[in-house]
């Protein structure tokens, strides 16, 4: 891993975290989660002009991973709802790694080495501890980890669909900017749809929080396209600058052999042929 793709992971993880702080500190969280993802949606329209359009074979992969946020976010907001933020997140978070990293072998062919699985290992091991020790003299809450660990999947599912899609539309940014646009409008308009004309009252105390968590979704979701669009460039010139070995030519080899066999049937032929004793 190059240090620009350590550094967009690192990224990704700090704004990732940040955000989802404050949709919990926020205590109506489809308020929150509103001003967030119709937040995005402004920032996401407003990059499009800007990006090139995502290629088409990208677009499945933009309409699953939008469909899978959407997921992300109703089981977020229930995790936030039933349990505490400090044991919902890192029980989220704690599973997400080693089911990536099992799809990624699967539909993405990459298979991480010793070192890499040690360090996954280490990371789904530190943040269940997490969260396991603010269980200590607590009875634990099921409804809440496993809405934490529903969370986790939805996670590691669009984690790797947006692996493959960025690799398939060529422009990391265009795809986040049109992923924010096609996600962002679904919760906003369950809101409206739900609330009606109360919706502009309910989100206005919380305005300035929810679209700070909304300006830090892009630093969040732009590393993360960038590092695996990064990976699978570097990738790609790694293969390509492969010497291409060819096969040692035989100074004996058909060509010339063939050359050779011909020149001695034309010298043959140029010999004069000299009288046999069946002749005399």
């Amino acid at each position: 891993m190059t240090p620009l793709v350590t550094a967009a992971v690192l990224l990704a993880a700090v704004t990732h975290a940040s955000w989802n702080a404050i949709a919990h500190q926020i205590t109506d969280k489809l308020t929150g989660f509103t001003l967030i993802s119709g937040g995005g949606l402004l920032i996401g329209a407003a990059l499009i002009p800007f990006t090139a359009v995502p290629a088409g074979a990208a677009w499945p992969y933009l309409l699953a991973s939008s469909a899978v946020h959407i997921a992300y976010y109703a089981l977020l907001m229930t995790s936030f709802r039933l349990g505490d933020f400090g044991q919902a997140y890192p029980i989220a978070r704690g599973s997400a790694p080693l089911v990536v990293t099992v799809l990624a072998a699967v539909f993405a062919d990459e298979v991480p080495g010793a070192w890499a699985t040690a360090g996954i290992a280490v990371s789904c091991v530190g943040l269940t501890g997490v969260s396991l020790w603010g269980l200590r003299g607590h009875r634990p809450n099921w409804a809440a980890i496993g809405a934490a660990l529903a969370t986790g999947l939805t996670i590691a599912a669009y984690t790797v669909i947006d692996g493959l899609g960025v690799r398939a539309a060529h422009t990391p940014l265009g795809y986040t900017a049109w992923l924010m646009v096609v996600q962002g409008a679904v919760i906003p308009a369950y809101m409206y749809v739900r609330e009606r004309g109360d919706t502009l009252r309910l989100l206005r105390p919380h305005a300035g929080l929810g679209l700070l968590g909304a300006a830090l979704c892009p630093p969040q979701r732009t590393p993360r396209s960038t590092a695996s669009g990064t990976w699978t460039s570097a990738r790609r010139r790694r293969h390509s600058s492969r010497p291409r070995t060819r096969p040692a030519r035989d100074p004996c080899g058909p060509s010339r052999t063939g050359a050779l066999r011909t020149a001695a049937s034309r010298s043959h032929a140029r010999r004069p042929r000299t009288p046999s004793t069946a002749d005399t």
